[in-house]
């Protein structure tokens, strides 16, 4: 097994200690991250997981915006401060479905998300 000195810093050969495992501190109880509101793109709308997505936030009582296109269009100053509560339902477009290789840290790059100000996007796969 290799050597992981950071996960085990007092195994100072490099042998894991399986006798003493490093558990994770408690850190008390979390709360589920719930959106105020979500935007559904209009592409989003034309998939059956799109608008499953759109009746469980009914559901939950959360606000559905559906919007007339593809763009959120929100002005910056505000973007922000909406983001943090916002989960945006969209489509990417096939140019962004394809690998991008990187070199030299990764073999692949594919973006979840860019130019998105909404901090939560869930990216349905182009067609």
């Amino acid at each position: 097994m290799p050597s992981s000195p950071h996960l085990n810093p007092d195994a100072g050969d490099g042998a894991v200690d399986l006798d003493h495992p490093i558990i994770s501190p408690d850190v008390g109880p979390t709360r589920l991250w719930r959106p105020k509101r979500v935007l559904l793109s209009r592409a989003a709308r034309d998939w059956s997981h799109g608008l499953a997505m759109a009746e469980r936030c009914t559901a939950l009582g959360i606000d559905v915006i559906e919007l007339a296109s593809d763009r959120l269009g929100l002005a910056a100053d505000a973007s922000y401060a909406f983001a943090k509560s916002t989960l945006a339902v969209t489509v990417a477009p096939p140019s962004k479905l394809k690998l991008q290789p990187i070199a030299p840290s990764a073999d692949w790059r594919l973006d979840l998300a860019e130019g998105c100000p909404i901090a939560a996007t869930a990216i349905l796969p182009g067609r």
